[in-house]
């Protein structure tokens, strides 16, 4: 088990309008065979190919970024020992700067947020969702996905605990307090749904997943830290049975300047 699922794992997945800069050729090629996990050579360093031609492909989506970046960190770890090792650092950084960039020049379609806005502490949300709406084209979609409080007069941080252990600088408000900043920004709310009953079942599955894989998580991140995280799904899930804490998913839309829908009078998506 490689890793122990934890609640508000952050992931921001987008989908493009055209054509936008993707890998092409991960390292997957030049990994696959590889049996020896040292520093690479001049040769297996010459074969990799630099980010910028990653980043140029003129038939490629988002969603093909995501999969080569993945397909590129499983051939880095098989290739190497150490999973931080400089060279994957730098790899790292400079795919990041060179998608930030291509990002730079790009309008979506749709983006999702999903187990972000916990993160970003609550008074960064008006920078936050205007820069989701200046990344959105006009009629583009937009949907926040977010653990919440049941209510907005609550504090705003998750706990002690969760504080020093889990989720450093983590902050919590009411859906009422992220549709309105959503709204301030100038994307209009299509639909809100509260999944705070699934997320309780959810846990629950997370918290048995753990108790089956126990040895294998112990092994991989050491007892304390399996302790941490079980002892965080067992709470978060009493926090969802008895709305302590809630999950809210709102969708909007940045509307054309006319203010016209450029979508379906009703739901149109599959449950």
């Amino acid at each position: 088990m490689k890793q122990i699922p934890g609640l508000g794992i952050v992931a921001l997945a987008m989908v493009v309008a055209g054509s936008v800069a993707a890998l092409t050729a991960p390292s997957v090629a030049w990994a696959q065979g590889a049996t020896t996990k040292a520093s690479p050579s001049a040769a297996a360093l010459a074969s990799v190919p630099p980010i910028s031609e990653q980043l140029s492909h003129p038939r490629s989506e988002m969603r093909e970024v995501v999969e080569r970046w993945t397909a590129d960190q499983a051939a880095l770890l098989r290739r190497y020992d150490a999973p931080y090792s400089p060279y994957r650092r730098d790899r790292m950084r400079e795919f990041h700067a060179a998608w930030r960039a291509r990002l730079a020049e790009t309008d979506f379609d749709a983006l999702s947020s999903i187990g972000l806005t916990e993160h970003i502490g609550v008074h960064n949300y008006p920078f936050y969702f205007g820069y989701m709406r200046d990344k959105l084209r006009e009629g583009g979609l937009f949907l926040n996905h977010c653990i919440t409080r049941p209510d907005n007069p609550r504090t705003a941080k998750a706990g002690d605990f969760i504080d020093r252990y889990v989720f450093p600088d983590g902050e919590l408000i009411g859906s009422g307090r992220i549709i309105t900043e959503v709204h301030n920004v100038g994307i209009e709310v299509l639909h809100e749904e509260n999944l705070r009953e699934h997320y309780a079942l959810t846990l629950h599955e997370w918290c048995k997943n753990l108790v089956e894989n126990w040895d294998a998580c112990v092994a991989d991140v050491g007892e304390g830290t399996a302790k941490v995280w079980g002892l965080y799904m067992a709470g978060s899930r009493l926090g969802f049975q008895r709305n302590v804490v809630q999950l809210h998913q709102v969708l909007g839309v940045k509307l054309p300047t006319d203010g016209s829908w450029t979508v379906p009078l009703r739901p149109w998506w599959q449950p």
